[in-house]
């Protein structure tokens, strides 16, 4: 009687699932063509595979301009987005995916570009997804996003982190997904060219700044670039306004006129 050997199909097996294991490990995007970050687009997470919830895990996503964290943005500047992977001191590695969506139909918003090394920028369904290229011996990843076009409305970041025990499975892993939302700075957003009649006639940095606008009508509001309002100013039967810059710290803010039939946002430095 011929005894069949189990031993070379078991043997198969394991190498296959490492080998899975391996290619997965530099990013679901990648490997799975899938999108693990908790958006409506994901057919799920990444607690799909690694579930146990261990090392405390937890993530954060930041949008950040001149060193600060922004709530809002300008339609075609620059940003950087920083994701960060909170966990115990027992996490060996760290990963993450990424995604920014838009509008109703979860489009692709802004665009990712100059990841750190480690970060790979990848294309599922047209859609651009920032992850980590292996397991990562560091808990925070960077690259640069470059907001949409003006009228492109509020943008989520949808992201997923992924702290590991380094034993070659997703078993005793750790892993939590977030969202935050950045909204489009300004109802009209900012144009390419200033309005007739719209001047900023003198500007003495951290003192005052002396505008014509168009109208004689309207109101000037300086915000910060966490659209937090720092000065507010309606006025009303003249076209020249002087704003005072004495209590704005260092940084950048902008400056928004809006009248009755027209308005304009810019930016301007405090040094």
């Amino acid at each position: 009687m011929m005894i069949k050997n189990k031993t070379v199909p078991l043997v198969t097996a394991g190498l296959i699932a490492v080998i899975f294991l391996l290619a997965n490990a530099g990013g679901a995007a990648l490997v799975q063509k899938t999108d693990r970050t908790g958006s409506p687009l994901s057919p799920a997470p990444c607690q799909t595979c690694h579930s146990s919830g261990k090392f405390n895990t937890s993530v954060e996503v930041q949008l950040i301009q001149g060193g600060n964290p922004v709530t809002a943005y300008i339609p075609g500047e620059l940003y950087l987005l920083q994701v960060m992977v909170h966990a115990n001191e027992n996490a060996q590695q760290f990963g993450f995916q990424a995604v920014a969506l838009k509008g109703q139909g979860n489009e692709q918003a802004g665009t990712f570009q100059n990841p750190q090394a480690g970060v790979a920028v990848r294309t599922v369904n047209n859609r651009s997804y920032p992850e980590h290229q292996f397991p990562s011996l560091k808990d925070t990843f960077r690259l640069e996003w470059v907001a949409p076009v003006s009228g492109s409305g509020t943008v989520k970041f949808y992201t997923a982190g992924v702290a590991t025990n380094a034993n070659g499975s997703s078993s005793g892993d750790g892993s939590a997904f977030t969202d935050i939302t950045i909204q489009e700075f300004g109802v009209s957003a900012v144009q390419h060219n200033r309005p007739a009649g719209f001047e900023i006639l003198a500007h003495i940095p951290g003192i005052t700044m002396d505008i014509a606008v168009p109208e004689t009508a309207g109101q000037l509001v300086i915000y910060d670039l966490m659209g937090h309002v720092r000065k507010d100013l309606s006025y009303q039967g003249t076209s020249q306004l002087q704003m005072d810059l004495s209590s704005l710290h260092a940084g950048a803010y902008l400056l928004h006129w809006r009248g009755r039939s027209s308005s304009w946002t810019e930016k301007f430095i405090v040094p």
